[in-house]
């Protein structure tokens, strides 16, 4: 059994949900699989416990949380790199791909 302490978002473990099953108690609880280690376990479902990983409406404003920051491309298909935007900038959304990221996981 591993626990996590509580960390700044850039640093928290990710993991991805396999399926939604349940416990010998009748809770709710996910198999998941670790992002980086690819170590498998369970998650409890709460609301508590488990965030999304990406955002459910399209915001306004996102800061730039990156650790190195992030790179600004001329296109979608992340061609013609323009410039770089450093940790801690706060960008306004114009327009959003609503095609990403795949709903169907």
């Amino acid at each position: 059994m591993a626990t996590y302490a509580k960390q700044k978002r850039t640093k928290r473990p990710m993991f991805k949900v396999v399926k939604k099953t349940q416990n010998s108690d009748g809770q709710s609880v996910f198999a998941v699989k670790a992002i980086r280690s690819g170590q498998t376990g369970y998650l409890t479902a709460s609301r508590q416990s488990v965030v999304n990983a990406y955002y459910q409406t399209t915001p306004k404003t996102i800061k730039v949380i990156a650790t190195k920051g992030i790179n600004q491309y001329q296109s979608k298909q992340l061609t013609g790199k323009k410039m770089a935007v450093s940790k801690g900038r706060t960008l306004r959304v114009k327009k959003a791909d609503q095609t990403w990221p795949d709903k169907s996981i």
